[in-house]
Parts: C-alpha cells; structure tokens; sequence
C-alpha cells in the first residue's frame, strides 16, 4: 500500500524550512515562476516505507536531501548519478530540484532518464507531466497524461488533467470523453464537473454545461455537509455558481471565504465578485 505524499508532506512543513537556493528562502513551488499547475496535478505518492525513508522521499520531491539547501541537493544528486547512472530515484530527485531552479528543459531530461530505467513507475510519469505543465507545453503534457491513464486507467485524477489539458487544445469532445471518464471513476469530484461544463459550454452545448455545473453545486454542497469550512469546497462552490450565473450565491460564498480564508477571499473577489 502507498501512502499519499500530502500526509508525510505535513511533517516535512513542520521539520524544513522552505526550498533555498545559495541560501535564500524561495517559494517551494516552481510554477510560481512559471506557468500555473493544473487542479488535478496528483500528489506524488511514496512507497510504505519506515518513518526515515518516507522523509527521504518527501524530500526528493522537492529535489532537497534532509539538511540541504537546493543547490546542494541538486549538486550532491548529479554526483550520486555519476557513481551510478542507473540509480532511477536520483535521476527523479534531480529532475524534480531542477524543476524548482526553473530549468525546464533539464527536468525533463532527468525524468526521462528515471522512466527510461523504469517505465512503470506513475511518480516519474506525474513528474514529467508537471515538468510540461510548469513549461506551458500542453501538447507534451497530454502525451504524458493518456500515458499515466494507461499505466492506470482507474486514476480519475488523471483522467480529469487530461480533459483540462485536450480543453486547453481547444479539443473540446476528447476533453468531454476525458472528463467523463473521470467522474464515472469517482462521481464526486467537483473539479471535473467545473471542468465538464467548461468543455461543454465551448463545444456549444449550453444544456449539458449547466446539468455539469449544477452536479458541481451538488457536490460541494456535500462536502460542506461534512466540512462547513473547507475552503476549497466554498472556493469551488462560488465557481459553480459564477459559471451559473448567480451573482446573488457568488456574493454568499465570497462572504463566508472572507470569515474563513481572508487571504483567498481576495483571489476569489478579483476573479469572481469584481467582474
């Protein structure tokens, strides 16, 4: 059984300080430099491991060893590959620290080494992809996400990147297929059903975009049946209801974001409530 990176990734938000570069803090998240990551980028997941292996992974997704700054996790994982150019887990490591130091082109070449010596292992797949993402290359980024569905063709997640990704081709009727697929896996996943209606209201289907739309409502509104301030449940709810049309719904949602999450109540109000 794999555990899902989210949960070791708490400890490490609490043991290390953010990613650094010649030692100054940085944000940890590459695509704050580039393009922005898709909502349905799946976390990373890491092997049932004990508690030390575990961090160590945690730490390669970020490119870092355990008490290194960027730079030197990434030197000290291109001196590990020139003792052992088929260790598959540096070559993932240093693609993801490339990542982060914003050379695109190398990352890409790193985890194309990591799936050359194993081609079935989803992590370096999801690597790659976020490697195209982060570079605003959406024709190598699908390539990549209709691979990762066929290693597993039960990952609604990336069934649903790969419907964003055909939508951002402006193919709209593969991004429907897509989507759909997604949400006969896991029916529940409000992203796709936003998504959905997204890919039909630009095929000119304006009936099934609104059924989409109102399913994402339905959902959300579980959710906070469960977690009343789950911020990306309101944060989704309000885009269902913009999509709609009910400015009236989206000013109730703007309203209980702000007295939850000031700081994405303002994203949301600029992009929702303002126009």
């Amino acid at each position: 059984m794999k555990k899902p990176l989210a949960l070791t990734l708490l400890v490490v938000l609490i043991l290390m300080p953010c990613v650094t570069t010649n030692g100054q803090s940085g944000n940890t998240n590459s695509a704050a430099q580039g393009n922005k990551p898709g909502k349905n980028q799946a976390a990373v997941t890491i092997p049932d491991k004990d508690f030390e292996e575990m961090m160590r992974w945690s730490y390669a997704t970020m490119g870092l060893r355990k008490g290194m700054e960027l730079d030197a996790s990434v030197k000290s994982y291109e001196d590990e590959i020139r003792q052992n150019p088929d260790d598959s887990f540096a070559w993932w490591a240093l693609g993801n620290g490339y990542r982060y130091q914003v050379r695109f082109d190398d990352a890409v070449k790193a985890h194309k080494e990591a799936i050359r010596i194993q081609p079935n292992e989803r992590e370096y797949w999801w690597s790659l992809e976020k490697d195209y993402n982060d570079a605003a290359r959406p024709e190598d980024k699908l390539r990549v996400l209709e691979r990762i569905t066929e290693l597993n063709p039960k990952d609604f997640l990336a069934w649903s990147a790969r419907g964003e990704t055909c939508s951002e081709l402006g193919r709209y009727q593969d991004a429907i297929k897509a989507l759909r697929e997604s949400l006969r896996i896991e029916p529940r996943h409000v992203d796709a059903w936003l998504s959905l209606g997204a890919a039909y209201r630009s095929a000119k289907e304006p009936g099934q975009s609104t059924s989409a739309y109102q399913n994402a409502v339905r959902y959300a509104k579980d959710d906070l049946e469960k977690y009343a301030d789950d911020e990306m449940a309101w944060q989704l709810l309000g885009e269902a209801y913009s999509a709609l049309g009910n400015r009236a719904k989206v000013v109730e949602v703007y309203k209980r974001l702000r007295a939850i999450s000031p700081t994405r109540s303002e994203d949301f109000f600029k992009e929702y409530v303002l126009p």
